[in-house]
């Protein structure tokens, strides 16, 4: 929902966005020792212009994905589980 709104550009959900991601991006800026503030403010531009072009459709597909993986997954141990038990 916040990337959704962020998406679309309300400044709450930007910040929070920017917020979310400040530890990474001062961990990507860190250079020869020290935060570099021109890599942390390229860095945070560029995160504000990625929200616009998220494309929902495929996080969509990829979580639907992931969650057909997951319970195919589940019923495999479950199989596994009732052989070992049963046979």
């Amino acid at each position: 929902e916040t990337i959704a709104k962020a998406a679309v550009g309300e400044p709450d959900a930007v910040n929070t966005v920017i917020q979310t991601y400040t530890g990474y991006i001062k961990y990507l800026s860190y250079f020869q020792g020290s935060i570099n503030d021109d890599i942390q403010d390229y860095l945070k531009a560029s995160l504000m212009e990625a929200l616009p072009k998220f494309r929902f459709d495929r996080w969509q597909v990829a979580k639907a994905e992931k969650a057909v993986k997951d319970k195919l997954h589940v019923c495999a141990s479950l199989t596994a589980f009732l052989v070992f038990a049963v046979g």
